[in-house]
This record gives C-alpha cells, sequence and structure tokens, in this order.
C-alpha cells in the first residue's frame, strides 16, 4: 500500500514478455487478451530492439522513465524515428506497422481496450500474442 492507495496484486506477477527476454510485462489491471479496459507497464533493457508488428486494437502509450524511439514500417529502419522521453505520450493506432527500441532501462505504461493482439510482419515471425 502506497499512502492508502492499495498497490495491484498483479505488481507481483511481472514476467519476460513472449519471444523478448529484454522486456517484461507488469499487468496492473485488466488483460489485454480479454474484453475491456487494460492497463500494463513495460520494462526493456538497454539495447531491446522490436520486430516490427501491428496490434489489432489502439493503445495508448506513456514513458514513464527513460527513453524509446518508435518508427512506423514493415522494415527495421531507424531513418526519421519519433524520441519519445519521459513523460511522452503517443497513439499507436490499430493496424499500423511499427517497431521500437532503446537504447537504456525505459518503463512504458500501455493502456487499451481489449482484447488486442500483436501480429508481427516480418517474414521471419510466425507467432502471435
Amino acid at each position: 500500500m502506497l499512502a492508502g492507495v492499495p498497490i495491484p496484486a498483479a505488481l507481483s506477477h511481472a514476467q519476460a514478455a513472449p519471444g523478448s527476454p529484454t522486456r517484461v510485462v507488469t499487468p496492473l489491471a485488466g488483460d489485454r487478451r480479454l474484453a475491456g479496459l487494460f492497463a500494463e507497464r513495460i520494462r526493456f533493457l538497454p539495447g531491446d530492439r522490436g520486430r516490427p508488428h501491428t496490434h489489432s486494437g489502439e493503445l495508448h502509450v506513456t514513458v514513464v522513465r527513460g527513453r524509446i524511439f518508435v518508427n512506423w514500417g514493415t522494415r527495421f529502419d531507424t531513418t526519421g524515428a519519433r524520441l519519445l522521453s519521459s513523460g511522452d505520450f503517443m497513439v499507436l493506432p490499430a493496424g499500423r506497422a511499427h517497431f521500437e527500441w532503446v537504447d537504456e532501462p525505459t518503463e512504458i505504461h500501455v493502456q487499451g481496450v481489449g482484447p488486442v493482439s500483436t501480429a508481427y510482419v516480418d517474414s521471419l515471425a510466425k507467432d502471435v500474442r
């Protein structure tokens, strides 16, 4: 409990993101795989590079600490990337291919309305989470 506010039990249930040992997902409320509002925190280790992917639903992202680079497209390319720093916010539209990477420890807050799935768009990816 922090100043009278209960901390979600989910904070003790952080787990490595599927296919990415350099990021940890902590559910805060709801579940992105189920109908309804969800919120989660994602922590990235320096050097994490996400493969190009899309989401089936819109996501709202706030950088809690650190910084993250985001770019649009189906091929990993750092040209023209958007840098988001602590306190910055962005909307990831449903179906828009994008990818991200970090160069320092970074934590983001993600929320949306589920169900939301992730589909990788590169030819090497076969998994959908």
